[in-house]
């Protein structure tokens, strides 16, 4: 049989041991002569160095099999066959191994002084000495031992293998020790390693600790190879895993004890999925030992459901269940290594307590595992307690393990206590049966063993993956929730509790910020969400929500971290108040991983009534720097909330074990200080985003993934308003404050890249209709959600709740049913500009905007044919605006003997008068309701002409018609007969009153890049944007920011009213 180690600390560790052929051969084998002999070979070298009569050992039960266990004792390389120089030294009575040609590393015995050794010297990797030096890189180097157990009988009897093992500094090169049970056919029948020890285990300080592994030898064992290997991880010279004081003690017939305590019914554990597996997992209930067969007078208590075992004989120590008060117990009892009320020294002795767990039912294999428990001992001593799982197949062969522990004194602080640890994997596949552990160790001289356990957890199934963990909220942060004030508690992380203080594995660095829970589907120590120190340029303080670090090679991309704090409103009559969600979001240099900041609001039963959510910023918004951006949203409480749930959710996006988006200076205000000074633009979220357990289906992506993170839209060129299908018509106009959710309306975003057209509604996302993964028009006559779409641009919603899509790639304008049902409105389905009666049978090309007016007539950019094209509700062709051939002309005149040239947006104001953006003419023309005359009401053409038709910058604060544009794509119009246009190649809206005068409302740099949520709308920057819309109930502005991929709302620039658009000013 074979035991395959399992993940260590949550990380695979691979146990490079290496066997050499050759071994030295303690007991009844012969060794090599004196002084010892080097194996000639072409690469790598081996050197067996020779037993000297004081390490020789005659094998023998109940004591040290291994022979100069600290490789105190040693022979220069240079008498073995090595050049002369090479100053390294094999361990005598060991083999030592190299891939490496001398004078290269080799396995060694060096001097040393490290915390955890015995003794001067340790078992060492070696160090290169070649010139010039080669990296040790995945080299591993090992040192061998064989001892003939023929004449012990060994089959059968338990045995300890102990020895400290350890490294330097926080390098990651790591040893292990392995004892190989072989048969008289060489034929190795199972194994035991200990080790290795990472870095964070060792505090990050040279050192070694103290490591155990408990067994049964197998049966028909008459030789154990003991290997020790060390592995080169981290870049340099020396491969400095490090090994001492071995110990493989097989115990001796009728020596020690054991004893079974019975299970009662109320510890009884009936195996499940999701469950703890280990019954009376904390010993709180107990046996006496007498009760078990022990002499009278023993006063040892043994955990029920657990075997315990010494190789003490009683009435001295085996181990016992034993009342603790030590901080970090659980209940009011632990596992503990054993009291000797004789004066029998315990150093070296090892206990144990073990329960075995029928598995077979549960169908786990591969299914994942995590065990835990609290490990520790007493005061500075070194005493120490393991938990080892053992997993066994039906033939009760070991197939691999995992452990946890120890905790070290140094750990401890040299104080008695208990401190979480853990670890987590895979259950091996053809597992019937897992035997759980607890080793027990002594290491200091006194009569007790001071090991200690408890809490203990073995889990198999989706309960055994992730963390979670909750951080304590000091009263120096807490937050008494109030009106006009943050009402986040430690908003910038600047307080933080350690993960291990929480119950994450020892050696795990990381902190979480006080008052959150952080969250992570990663097992620890890997990244969860924690405070983190921070000298980016826009961090508040010192330190930042940071998405987490991942010490093992855990590649992070799609991975989403979390931290949810919740807060509690019921006091303060929230609804219907302005409220303000802000904060400083970024990331690292040009990596795309991003932060964003959700605040869920829900009422008395938990139902989520709303939301709002600002990022990410992108790695463009940041210029490609590591820098935090400010962001806000603002919104209106909604009616009932009673709690609010603010989530950081911080996603992995680059690849990479660190997920570096970033957040800081939180703050979330109710009541009228919330109100925004000014006008403000703040970006869409685009997904159900928010607390709540589970996965959805990304709009944007198609991926499934969590509901804490975003979405992501493609390309989207058209953005309408209306109540559209699937919800019932408004009755009346109800004009709200701006800052009121929408109550009737929806948002439909044109996600174009990816062939869908969403709704959103509520603060949630759905897809309404089109397909992630086909594109192309099919599924006409069924629903909508069903159907496939092509390149899908602008929408449009008539009065009784039918969208309109221009299916650009398709050629044709689709129709949306109030009942959700798809089929095709207008165009034939093919390329071209032949027209005829029958809409559906004329020929459009690369429609790209469409217009609903009060007779539900439709109105059709039919963009490179040059033309408007306007159709009855009935689907007849009633008038082309535009004869067809690209230019610009026909002011003044009837407007289908006018020219255009790639017309995009459309837009009617209340008197029913058209607006078409004119866009490679650079201008914006309005078509007459009355008299059907057309007419330029934004664009100078002529200077356009001037400057060789590539548009232009300029005209603020002057007539419209004297202004130069770039490629407008988007019109729209508000209450009050202002004209908002998607000046496109400008990246900016701007705005033409019904005056006539021209101004730029949002990016007046006209410069390229990242929506600044929150900011004023002059001042936030876009990308390219292709479209605009205005609610009218709710006068706000939706921006399609195509090459940002992102929706934009503005707050403050539309208007209500009922009046008509502007008009072309009068000609002198």
């Amino acid at each position: 049989m074979r035991i395959m180690k399992l993940q260590r600390k949550a990380r695979w560790s691979i146990v490079a041991a290496v066997v050499a052929a050759t071994a030295t051969a303690v007991g009844l084998v012969v060794t090599d002569g004196v002084g010892g002999s080097a194996a000639a070979a072409s690469t790598g070298q081996r050197y067996t160095a020779a037993c000297p009569a004081a390490d020789t050992v005659t094998p023998a039960l109940g004591t040290n099999l291994i022979a100069n266990p600290g490789a105190e004792d040693w022979t220069a390389v240079t008498d073995l066959g090595a050049p002369d120089g090479d100053p390294q030294y094999v361990p005598d009575c060991w083999a030592a191994t190299s891939p490496m040609d001398a004078p290269g590393a080799v396995l060694e015995s060096t001097s040393s002084s490290a915390p955890g050794q015995t003794g001067s010297r340790t078992f060492y990797g070696g160090y290169d000495y070649e010139t010039p030096q080669v990296s040790i890189v995945n080299v591993t180097t090992t040192a061998t031992q064989l001892i003939d157990l023929g004449t012990l009988d060994a089959g059968g009897r338990s045995y300890t293998l102990t020895g400290a093992i350890g490294g330097y500094t926080t390098q990651a090169d790591y040893a292990t020790v392995t004892a190989e049970f072989k048969g008289a056919d060489g034929g190795t029948l199972g194994s035991a390693v200990i080790g290795p020890v990472n870095a964070a285990q060792r505090g990050n300080i040279t050192s070694l600790i103290p490591e155990a592994a408990v067994g049964t030898v197998p049966t028909g064992t008459t030789q154990v190879l003991v290997t020790v290997a060390s592995t080169g991880v981290s870049s340099g010279y020396g491969i400095d895993g490090r090994a001492d004081n071995l110990n493989l003690t097989i115990a001796a017939a009728g020596a020690g004890q054991s004893w079974a305590a019975p299970c009662p019914a109320a510890d009884q554990v009936t195996p499940a999925l999701d469950a703890n597996l280990i019954a009376n997992p904390g010993a709180e209930d107990w046996t006496a030992a007498t009760d078990l067969g022990a002499p009278a007078g023993d006063d040892q208590t043994v955990a029920d459901c657990w075997t315990s075992a010494s190789p003490l004989g009683a009435p001295d120590g085996t181990q016992e269940s034993q009342p603790s008060t030590y901080p970090g117990v659980t209940g009011s009892r632990v596992f503990y290594g054993g009291t000797n009320p004789s004066t029998v020294q315990v150093a070296g002795v090892v206990t144990t307590g073990s329960q075995v767990i029928d598995v077979s039912s549960l169908k786990a294999d591969g299914k994942p595992f995590k065990l835990t428990g609290d490990v520790g001992g007493y005061s500075t001593q070194s005493d120490y307690a393991e938990v080892v799982a053992t997993f066994q197949n039906a033939s009760g062969a070991s197939i691999g393990s995992a452990r946890i522990g120890p905790a070290t004194a140094a750990q401890r602080a040299g104080t008695s206590e208990l401190l979480p640890d853990g670890t987590y994997g895979v259950v091996p596949a053809g597992t019937q049966k897992i035997v759980v552990t607890v080793v027990t160790a002594a290491v200091n001289s006194g009569a007790d063993s001071d090991g200690a356990a408890d809490n203990l957890n073995l889990t198999i199934g989706q309960k055994a993956t992730g963390q979670s963990w909750a951080a304590p909220c000091p009263a120096a942060d807490q937050v008494t929730p109030a009106l006009d004030a943050n009402l986040i508690a430690n908003p910038g992380a600047e307080d933080w509790t350690a993960a291990t203080a929480l119950g994450a594995p020892l050696g795990d660095d990381q902190t979480v910020a006080d008052c959150w829970t952080s969250a992570s589907p990663l097992n620890p120590p890997d990244g969860t969400q924690e405070s983190r120190t921070s000298t980016y340029p826009g961090v508040t303080g010192s330190r930042v929500f940071y998405g987490g670090t991942n010490p093992s090679t855990v590649s992070i991309p799609g991975v989403t971290t979390t931290s949810t704090q919740s807060i509690d409103v019921a006091s303060l009559g929230t609804g219907g108040q302005p409220f303000r969600l802000s904060g400083d979001l970024g990331g690292y240099s040009t990596q795309n991983d991003y932060a964003t900041v959700t605040a869920v609001f829900q009422n008395g039963k938990g139902d989520t009534v709303g939301s709002a959510v600002i990022g990410p910023v992108t790695a463009a918004q940041r210029g490609s720097v590591s820098s935090l951006v400010h962001q806000a949203w603002h919104g209106t409480v909604p009616a009932g909330t009673e709690k609010i749930v603010v989530t950081v959710a911080t996603v992995g996006v680059s690849s990479g074990a660190n997920s570096d988006g970033t957040a800081d200076n939180l703050a979330l205000t109710i009541g009228q200080s919330a109100v925004p000074s000014g006008p403000i633009l703040q970006t869409m979220p685009y997904a159900s985003v928010g607390d709540s357990a589970g996965t959805h289906v990304d709009p944007g992506s198609g991926a499934v993934v969590p509901n804490v993170t975003p979405g992501s839209l493609y390309r989207p060129a058209g953005v309408s308003v209306g109540v559209g299908p699937g919800h019932a018509p408004a009755v009346a106009s109800n004009v709200r404050a701006e800052l009121a959710t929408v109550d009737d309306a929806s948002v439909y975003v044109s996600n174009t890249g990816d062939n869908v057209v969403a709704e959103l509604r509520d603060g949630e996302t759905s897809i309404l209709a089109g397909s992630l993964e086909a594109s192309g028009e099919r599924g006409d006559h069924g629903k909508a959600a069903d159907a496939t779409l092509y390149q899908p641009s602008g929408t449009a919603v008539d009065s009784s709740g039918a969208l309109y899509v221009a299916d650009s790639g398709d050629n044709v304008v689709r129709v949306i049913t109030p009942g959700g049902t798809i089929e095709r409105f207008a165009g034939s389905g093919t390329a071209g500009d032949r027209l005829s009666h029958d809409a559906r049978s004329s020929q459009l090309d690369g429609p790209t905007a469409v217009a609903v007016d009060a007779a539900k007539n439709v109105y059709v950019s039919d963009t490179h044919n040059n033309r408007v094209v306007e159709v009855s509700a009935k689907g007849d062709v009633l008038r082309v605006i535009g004869t067809g051939k690209a230019g610009y002309a026909g002011d003044g005149k009837t407007a289908s003997r006018a020219q255009l040239n790639q017309p995009h947006g459309l837009a009617l104001d209340a008197a029913g008068n058209l607006y078409v953006a004119d866009s490679s003419n650079n201008v914006i023309r309005r078509v007459d309701a009355a008299t059907g005359t057309i007419t330029t009401v934004a664009g100078d053409h002529a200077a356009d002409q001037a400057a060789d038709g590539l548009g232009g910058f300029s005209g603020d604060g002057g007539p419209a018609t004297s202004a130069r544009l770039n490629d407008p794509q988007g019109v729209a119009l508000d209450g009050a007969g202002d004209l908002f246009v998607a000046d496109t190649f400008n990246n900016a809206i701007r705005e033409i009153t019904a005056a006539g005068t021209i101004t730029t409302v949002v990016n007046s740099a006209a410069a390229p890049g990242g929506e600044t949520s929150g900011a004023a709308p002059s001042a936030s920057k876009l990308n390219t944007p292709y479209a605009v819309a205005v609610d009218p109930s709710t006068h706000l502005l939706y921006i399609a920011d195509t090459r940002n991929n992102a929706v934009a709302q503005v707050l403050g620039v539309a208007q209500p009213g009922n009046a008509p658009g502007p008009v072309a000013p009068q000609a002198s």
